[in-house]
């Protein structure tokens, strides 16, 4: 959503576009990209857990703990039962924070647990899911679900998962 905000208000969004630096320069900001060099009088960092090494560039940085989390994409044959209007966003906050999203952007229910991931770097993140989260009761996933964006974590207390996903299914 704030991609599509960005861009209607005339914001070009680059994805998946290695920084090598940023310079302030003057009345501009230089993005040294593995593409070449954007020159740019506003920049939005949302780098996660790049941001700290980018910052440094600027004489700058937060105090920041990166975890890497994980979430579960539940497709399901009654999406009308999930939509925005039937189905809210909803929080969980117990000994752990849990949350879910209705069917919106991708043809599935999401459920994840907020800070429950390891600490790492730009250099220590991986795209693979923590297989000693995994709540092996939560695991089911259908063929039509991307295996890219399919990394699990569940918890039996979440009242998502695992009567949840029965109903889902």
């Amino acid at each position: 959503m704030h991609v599509a905000l960005a861009r209607a208000r005339g914001a070009e969004v680059r994805e998946q576009v290695a920084v090598q630096g940023i310079r302030p320069t003057g009345d501009r900001i230089d993005v040294v990209a593995d593409a070449g060099t954007v020159f740019t009088r506003r920049l939005v960092l949302a780098a996660g857990a790049w941001t700290n090494d980018h910052l440094a560039a600027l004489g700058r940085s937060w105090l920041l703990t990166v975890t890497q989390e994980q979430v579960t994409y539940f497709a399901t044959p009654h999406l009308r039962r999930f939509l925005p209007a039937v189905f809210p966003a909803w929080s969980w906050f117990s000994d752990q924070v849990l949350y879910g999203f209705p069917v919106f952007g991708e043809v599935a229910v999401k459920a994840a647990q907020d800070l429950g991931g390891l600490a790492v770097s730009a250099s220590t993140r991986t795209f693979e899911p923590d297989r000693g989260k995994v709540d092996r009761s939560c695991t089911r996933r259908p063929a039509s679900t991307p295996s890219r964006r399919t990394a699990t974590s569940c918890s039996g207390r979440s009242p998502a998962c695992p009567s949840g996903v029965s109903r889902i299914w």
